[in-house]
């Protein structure tokens, strides 16, 4: 009975879901963000720090402002895209 209940209110949680992107990868269920987060606060506190331990800093300086000039273009394509109201 109280499993019954406990699938019950996990329904109802998945109910109440955006239909739109019920089908897109990732997001038939909260869980699959749930474990990304997990994995990347695991990074962020054991493994990257134990994986840097005796390295230099890695110099990414052209590599960031590449990627954030891409997303300053992919961002104001999406924008645009999605007019004045948010409406594709």
């Amino acid at each position: 009975k109280m499993l019954e209940k406990l699938n019950e209110g996990f329904q109802y949680f998945l109910d109440q879901g955006d239909p739109r992107v019920k089908n897109w990868p990732l997001m038939q269920t909260p869980f699959p963000g749930y474990a990304m987060i997990a994995a990347y606060i695991y990074f962020v506190t054991v493994a990257g720090p134990r994986f840097m331990k005796n390295r230099q800093p890695y110099q990414l300086n052209t590599l960031m402002v590449f990627y954030n000039f891409l997303m300053v273009i992919i961002n104001f394509a999406v924008f645009m895209g999605m007019g004045w109201y948010g409406r594709p």
